[in-house]
């Protein structure tokens, strides 16, 4: 995955030199809308990583921008995974399900100012949500156990960016920031045919602060 991404960023600087001189020319348009594509969680995907437990990592694949004036936006993340996986050694063995479900959405207030012709940064005030949920299922022939969990979590954090223009619409950009969450945990294990050994529902809260480095970089094209 780094490989992968070191080369699209080469590629991406090349074509940077190229439109240099074109660049410096042009007189900067005000375009109100933006569209921003994570490439890191696009070759997360890609890559077909392990399923998690309970991932209440806050990632967006997908963020949209508009500009009312030019240095203020409004901002939409959305993120979201469907992971399934099944394992049975052998013709004897017990067949175990995993499946994993997650959601994020983001909705921010964001300030925008220039650095230079090429370099901007913006600071944003964001609010919040997600959900994450994952069951386990063991089947033996006779009867299957599931575990299930799921959690939900809803917060605000601060987030800072920084954005490198390759060409007038086109940008590349990275975020670090800090997140307040608040979160429901609820978990259960149950059984499909003999329901008399059902667990009881188990239910847990929490109170976590997140910090994250530049681990994403989002492809923007603005219009």
């Amino acid at each position: 995955m780094i490989k992968s991404t070191c080369i699209f960023i080469f590629c991406l600087s090349w074509i940077s030199l190229l439109s240099q001189d074109e660049f410096a020319f042009q007189e900067p348009k005000f375009d109100r809308h933006q569209i921003g594509i994570n490439l890191i969680s696009l070759l997360d995907r890609i890559n077909k990583p392990k399923v998690d437990t309970l991932d209440d990592r806050l990632v967006y694949d997908l963020v949209y921008r508009f500009f009312p004036t030019r240095n203020f936006a409004i901002s939409v993340g959305f993120g979201g995974n469907l992971r399934k996986k099944q394992e049975k050694y052998d013709v004897y063995s017990d067949v175990t399900t995993i499946d994993q479900r997650k959601f994020d959405v983001n909705l921010a207030l964001e300030y925008h100012w220039s650095l230079s012709q090429r370099w901007k940064n913006y600071v944003s005030l964001d609010g919040n949500y997600g959900y994450t949920g994952y069951k386990s299922g063991l089947d033996s022939g006779f009867d299957r156990v599931i575990k299930k969990k799921d959690k939900s979590y809803y917060g605000s954090g601060l987030r800072l960016g920084i954005q490198y223009h390759i060409l007038e619409r086109l940008s590349i950009a990275t975020e670090v920031g800090m997140t307040y969450i608040i979160s429901t945990e609820k978990s259960k294990t149950y059984f499909d045919n003999f329901s008399d050994f059902d667990g009881p529902e188990q239910t847990r809260t929490g109170l976590d602060t997140y910090y994250y480095g530049p681990t994403s970089i989002y492809l923007n094209f603005k219009f």
